[in-house]
């Protein structure tokens, strides 16, 4: 039985090391059979005891031992049992079992490495990003005021082309600005983030609802507000993120007034919070999309702005650990969900 029996198995005298049995599979693996032999000499290419021997911690505990070992000798990786036994002869001896995790190490360790480039990655983009973004910020100011300059004095005293094109300009530097400010707030939600804290979204959601007041008043909004929880997360982060959903929900809200609601639920150690609204929806196959950067599914002369904002709610919601989705559908509103860590306790 312990000759067919998967995976490693061999059987050693604790006290004199001589190896007394090696299953088959431990005989294919060696390409020999040890017995006879001690086993930190068969198994480990020594002359003397291993350092690392389970046998002192066998007799001290009497009980089984887990462990795993890297053989240096095969190359192996192995996860081994081992524990005291009564063998037939009268001795008691050490019975090994080992299964060959080599190729799940591999694994892991492939992994870890690809986690540390992606990381490593992340970091030298983010920081790009800032610096690009942050860098820019003077000379674009620059050409701004000037073609500002230029609009303010020689507007209507030159041709219509010179008029057009320097509204062109005009224009073209602006939306930079607003580009290479909403840049540098996505690279922030990174570099800039706060430790977590206990923040209450119910006065968070009345902060950002107050912030927005005009909007609301002009578009005649009604906003509906259920019961909101306490949350761990960093304030500064969330307010930009509710203030990011209702903004989109005010902007898109078609030619009826818009209804806004904002519910969350308790789900598992999370919260799950929905911001609803009976604008004009999103069509199935654009619903992924409007989470990446720079993309929009209308033209700015439509809905202005960069398609950013989506983008860096996505980017805050999965920095603290939970998800975004959105139900949709066109001409009937959309329903965004996200989910935040509860307080613990």
């Amino acid at each position: 039985m312990l000759d067919a029996a998967p995976g490693v198995i061999y059987v050693a005298d604790p006290k004199t090391y001589e190896v007394i049995f090696v299953n088959r599979a431990f005989r294919d693996l060696l390409a020999e059979d040890p017995t006879g032999r001690r086993c930190f000499e068969a198994f480990q290419g020594r002359d003397a005891p291993c350092p690392f021997c389970t046998n002192e911690i066998l007799f001290r505990t009497h009980q089984p031992y887990q462990w795993e070992f890297h053989n240096p000798v095969l190359d192996r990786h192995f996860h081994i049992v081992d524990r005291l036994i009564d063998w037939p002869d009268g001795r008691t001896v050490r019975f090994e079992q080992a299964i060959d995790i080599t190729d799940r190490k591999r694994a892991e360790a492939e992994r870890e490495q690809l986690t540390e480039r992606l990381t490593r990655s992340n970091e030298e983009l983010e920081q790009f990003a800032y610096i690009a973004s942050h860098d820019l910020q003077e000379p674009l100011r620059m050409v701004a005021s000037y073609v500002q300059l230029l609009e303010r004095r020689y507007k209507g005293k030159l041709d219509s082309d010179a008029d057009e094109f320097i509204d062109y300009a005009v224009d073209g530097a602006m939306r930079m600005k607003t580009l290479i400010n909403d840049l540098l707030a996505y690279s922030r939600v990174s570099s800039r983030a706060r430790p977590s804290e206990a923040v209450d979204t119910s006065a968070l959601v009345r902060d950002v609802m107050a912030s927005l007041d005009l909007t609301i008043q002009e578009t005649n909004a009604r906003i509906e507000v259920g019961d909101l929880p306490i949350v761990s997360a960093d304030p500064t982060q969330l307010w930009q993120l509710f203030q990011n959903l209702l903004s989109n929900a005010l902007k898109f809200s078609g030619e009826a007034d818009p209804v806004l609601g904002i519910q969350a639920e308790r789900d598992g150690d999370c919260w799950r919070f929905a911001v609803q609204d009976n604008g004009i929806g999103i069509a199935e196959e654009h619903q992924s999309q409007v989470f990446q950067i720079f993309q929009r599914l209308h033209s700015k002369s439509s809905y202005p702005g960069t398609g950013i904002g989506l983008a860096v709610v996505k980017r805050i919601v999965e920095r603290h650990g939970g998800r975004i989705w959105v139900e949709s559908a066109p001409g009937k509103g959309s329903t965004f969900h996200f989910t935040l860590p509860a307080m613990e306790g």
